[in-house]
């Protein structure tokens, strides 16, 4: 350690963990943007479509009601990706 410098005993661990992060391969960058789209998913679901509380009471119809919500979302990626791209001239 040096002379008039402290540091915090957890400083080490976070700066570790920090290049631990920076030296991950591919297989981790294509985890994290997967992860992030379905995050983004998620958040469409609970924002927009009521996934964060449910109408419907019981298992079964908890379960119905969340696939319905996950179809709605899958059909509009699908119409999203379906639409003609306009090209630029």
């Amino acid at each position: 350690m040096d002379a008039g410098r402290y540091t915090a005993p957890g400083a080490a661990v976070t700066v570790l963990r920090g290049v631990r992060m920076r030296r991950r391969g591919l297989g981790d960058q294509l985890s994290q943007r997967c992860r992030k789209q379905i995050e983004e998913l998620f958040g469409e679901g609970k924002d927009w479509h009521g996934l964060r509380r449910f109408r419907r009471r019981g298992l079964d119809r908890v379960r119905q009601e969340t696939y319905l919500i996950g179809w709605a979302l899958n059909l509009k990626r699908l119409a999203k990706l379906m639409t003609p791209q306009v090209q630029p001239v």
